[in-house]
């Protein structure tokens, strides 16, 4: 009896985040928004009992750091699907970047705001 292997090619790409790519990022990174936004302000929304939703928060500070600076992230795809990303932004426009441990950034520096590797990334070795 002879065993057939099913050959099986992987389309991974890295590409620019852009406004219209939002979606291209994991519903995880999409949430996280930690180093984007104010705490008094987040503090503020939940004190005032008002919504707080962290993916409108995320897309909104995405967009001004585009419209503002430019491309602000990397995202890697696996068969189009979210396979990982990369986040960053001038100091300036990272609300709490006075909590990194290396502060203060210079302000021509770049942070680093977010680095993610999605399951399926590690699956093939995008780490």
């Amino acid at each position: 009896m002879s065993s057939r292997r099913l050959a099986y090619t992987v389309s991974t790409s890295v590409t620019s985040l852009t406004l219209d790519g939002l979606d291209k990022l994991s519903s995880h990174a999409r949430r996280c928004v930690f180093w984007e936004t104010d705490p008094a302000a987040v503090r503020a929304a939940r004190e005032t009992g008002n919504f707080y939703d962290p993916e409108f928060e995320k897309e909104a500070w995405l967009s001004m750091v585009m419209l503002q600076w430019g491309s602000c992230g990397q995202v890697a795809m696996v068969d189009d699907k979210p396979a990982g990303c990369a986040l960053y932004a001038p100091p300036s426009m990272v609300p709490r970047a006075d909590l990194f441990p290396t502060s203060p950034v210079s302000a021509d520096a770049v942070l680093l705001t977010t680095m993610r590797l999605e399951p399926i990334g590690d699956e093939h070795g995008l780490g």
